[in-house]
């Protein structure tokens, strides 16, 4: 297997989800917390397939070499992550913007 920059991986997906933003905002007009969340789960898929095709190496579930990274943190963490914060925005009536000063 060709082993790929996990930096450069983890960017390409951001760019992916960049796309998916693009035409669920732009073109069908649907809410942000939909397209974020949409987005989220588009990050999870593409690096744990990444990664599931890698499971017989070691820490191919965090490993450096077997799936997107950003900096230290594999993008399926950061799928997750979207994810919560999209579901809260949802459920909150005023939305998570208030929660920042």
């Amino acid at each position: 297997m060709v082993m790929v920059n996990g930096n450069l991986l983890g960017l390409f997906m951001f760019i992916v989800c960049g796309s998916i933003a693009l035409v669920g905002g732009l073109f069908l007009r649907l809410p942000d917390p939909v397209i974020m969340i949409s987005i989220g789960l588009a990050l999870i898929c593409m690096d744990l397939i990444i990664r599931l095709r890698n499971r017989l190496q070691d820490r191919w579930l965090f490993g450096k070499q077997t799936g997107g990274y950003l900096f230290f943190i594999p993008t399926w963490i950061m799928g997750i992550i979207v994810i919560i914060i999209n579901i809260i925005n949802i459920i909150q009536p005023m939305g998570i913007s208030t929660l920042i000063p």
